[in-house]
């Protein structure tokens, strides 16, 4: 092959679309501990991890809010995942941890007993939530892999009526700005 037969060569194999692997299509999650349970949610509205903040309490939040937390300056609503997901308290854990979600601007502190890492999670390998889950619960759920690993729709906190916070500066209905 000539000089220029190699480059046209070359230049066609650059030109062709590259192909995704679909065996790479899949989910990237944060891991933690809820009771003795592990869960994931996606990293795609984690916004940060909490870990030294004081919740202040303000009763006529509905549940499952436990109250509001400062994070520099920015005053966020936070939720009890435990109340959600009607898991048990683990009084044991000496972990107080908070994984910050955002989205378009909104905030929104979910608390976990235990942050435990990260992974990437092919999609073939998650299933359908069981059955057993309704309402808010199956909202919130994206699905289970084979080895029992609960992963959450981050997004889904964002569009369930139950986790809006009335900001009353603004006087509408959505998650504190």
């Amino acid at each position: 092959m000539d000089k220029e037969g190699i480059l046209d060569f070359r230049t066609r194999q650059l030109a062709e679309p590259i192909q995704a692997d679909k065996s790479k299509e899949g989910v990237f999650l944060i891991l933690f501990r809820l009771g003795a349970q592990q869960y994931g949610i996606e990293t795609t509205v984690m916004k940060e991890v909490a870990h030294d903040f004081n919740i202040v309490p303000v009763e006529t939040l509905p549940n499952p809010f436990v109250g509001l937390m400062n994070l520099r300056q920015k005053i966020i609503p936070v939720v009890d995942l435990h109340a959600v997901l009607n898991i048990p308290i683990d009084t044991e854990s000496k972990s107080k941890c908070a994984i910050v979600l955002e989205r378009s601007g909104m905030d929104l502190a979910i608390l976990v007993d235990e942050l435990q890492g990260n992974t990437f999670v092919n999609q073939s390998l998650i299933e359908a939530p069981p059955e057993n889950f309704e309402g808010t619960q199956r909202m919130i759920l994206k699905g289970i892999t084979a080895d029992k690993l609960i992963i959450l729709e981050g997004e889904a906190f964002f569009s369930d009526p139950k986790f809006a916070v009335n900001d009353t500066r603004n006087g509408n209905k959505r998650n504190s700005k």
